[in-house]
């Protein structure tokens, strides 16, 4: 009976495996993003979509969070077919590769994301972050004013919190919802992360949760590289807060309303920050807009973007 049961479990996992990477495959062939990498002084492979719509008058980079990849902006990536659009895997993440030397601190992403970007010879663009990418996005728009055209900060982490979020709250007790070993604990960080966790397939939420399970020990060394040295909160050297002043660039801040990682508060701190932006909160939406709502969040994007591109 053991045996049957673990043949049986072993049968279940490879066929959410296939049906993950089939509909995954699938949804990159609608969207025209083919897999491309460039290669490091170092050799090391840097991983990216590009959608190859050389046509396009503009240039879209999108920037996934922190344990994330690429794939989070395939759904996306569907409704913005008539730009050109660059969406990289950062080092330590996805198929990028990783280094367990290296500092993956928020200015390392963004020197790592400007050296892809020259490697394209892009000098001018549209760049939106997700999260962690958001928090890159921001301080890349510092660090590289004249290239970032428009910038776009979703559900960003890299500012203070007026509000402790569900998340936060669980760090400062020693706990980081990141980090699960049971089924039970993925869920926790489903529900801080989704508005509706439920709207997820089984197959694609138990898939995530293996993966997940397969790379810790990585996401532990890469958490602790932007966070303080306790873990319990965002690394002070590399918030973006005194920065945001200077950023003035045409920026849209887009923030679900049930995010239960970087509270919706905070979307109020860049807003006050930044000298041009506009502020979007959407409703019954957590985490991750992009792939909760992506018809939704891309015609929003798409409206900012017509407003703004030519300032």
């Amino acid at each position: 009976m053991t045996t049957l049961l673990r043949q049986t479990a072993f049968l279940s996992e490879k066929w959410q495996d296939s049906a993950f990477l089939i509909t995954r495959t699938l949804g990159r062939l609608v969207a025209r993003l083919e897999l491309k990498q460039l290669d490091t002084a170092k050799g090391c492979p840097l991983f990216y979509y590009d959608n190859n719509n050389n046509a396009a008058t503009e240039t879209l980079v999108l920037v996934h969070g922190f344990n994330a990849d690429k794939d989070h902006w395939i759904a996306m990536a569907l409704h913005l077919s008539r730009y050109r659009v660059i969406i990289p895997d950062l080092g330590g993440h996805g198929q990028s590769w990783y280094d367990p030397t290296l500092t993956y601190d928020i200015p390392f992403y963004a020197r790592q994301l400007n050296q892809l970007l020259n490697a394209l010879c892009l000098d001018r663009f549209h760049l939106l972050g997700n999260s962690m990418g958001g928090w890159v996005a921001a301080w890349y728009a510092h660090a590289h004013p004249t290239q970032v055209e428009t910038l776009c900060l979703m559900n960003a982490c890299g500012v203070a919190s007026p509000v402790l979020s569900p998340f936060f709250k669980a760090l400062a007790q020693q706990r980081n919802p990141f980090f699960y070993s049971s089924a039970a604990e993925y869920a926790e960080l489903l529900d801080m992360a989704v508005a509706n966790p439920r709207a997820i397939p089984q197959s694609i939420r138990a898939v995530n949760y293996r993966h997940g399970l397969a790379r810790m020990d990585q996401a532990r060394k890469l958490f602790a590289d932007i966070t303080n040295p306790d873990q319990t909160y965002l690394a002070p050297a590399q918030q973006v807060d005194t920065l945001l002043g200077q950023i003035r660039q045409p920026t849209l801040v887009l923030w679900g309303d049930r995010d239960g990682i970087m509270d919706p508060t905070m979307a109020n701190v860049y807003s006050r920050g930044l000298p041009n932006n506009e502020k979007i909160i959407l409703p019954n939406v957590g985490h991750t807009p992009m792939l909760e709502q992506p018809a939704r969040v891309a015609r929003c994007y798409k409206e900012f973007l017509q407003r703004h591109a030519s300032d």
